[in-house]
Order: C-alpha cells, then structure tokens, then sequence
C-alpha cells in the first residue's frame, strides 16, 4: 500500500500540525513538571494495564 501524493502531503501536514500542538501544550512546562507528568502518566497506564 503506498500513499498518492496528496495524501504524503496531507501527512506531512498533519503531523507536522501535531507537533506544533505538542509544542505548545508541553514547551511551557519545566523539566521538573514534565518528569512529574511522565510519573504520573506511567501510573496510570499501569493502572488502565491491571498492572498496579
């Protein structure tokens, strides 16, 4: 399977789109609250995983 070239296009967009959002959400935290964050969210994954 192999994408037409609008759909490279579209791709390319959208994830370049995402990244800006990532950017923005996550470029205003400091170190110190993202490694809180990245804590918090491995508990929950346990969690939801039935692994706590």
């Amino acid at each position: 399977m192999r994408l037409t070239p609008e759909g490279t296009k579209a791709l390319i967009a959208g994830t370049a789109a995402g990244e800006q959002v990532l950017r923005e959400v996550f470029g205003a935290m400091g170190a110190e609250q993202l490694g809180n964050l990245d804590q918090l969210l491995d508990a929950l994954r346990a969690a939801l995983s039935g692994a706590a």
